[in-house]
């Protein structure tokens, strides 16, 4: 809501993705995976739109898992997305988009 009431333009959250091995995700979020984390972004953004904020949308970045930020030519991946290294589909957050997908009408 700050950000809106400073620019009154529309927003895009950009930056939603979940690490499921990150350690500090899980103190300050226990029990959440990135289908509940991706459920609290939707949820957050329902409540600033109520408040009258513009946000166009939400981007799940990354969709696919990706190197740390720290070592890029690493070949570990954090689990960040929709397919995982070992190319299966992370089923909390395939169930939590399809119900988002629903929601929006999408």
């Amino acid at each position: 809501m700050a950000t809106w009431r400073r620019y009154r333009k529309p927003i895009l959250v950009s930056e939603t993705s979940w690490h499921d091995g990150h350690p500090v995700h899980h103190h300050r979020y226990p029990g959440l995976n990135k289908g509940t984390w991706l459920r609290h972004v939707s949820e957050q953004v329902d409540i600033a739109r109520f408040h009258g904020a513009n946000v166009v949308g939400i981007c799940w970045y990354p969709i696919v898992d990706c190197p740390p930020w720290h070592a890029p030519q690493s070949r570990n991946r954090w689990s960040h997305g929709l397919i995982r290294k070992d190319l299966s589909v992370d089923p909390w957050l395939s169930a939590e988009l399809g119900l988002v997908a629903m929601s929006d009408g999408a």
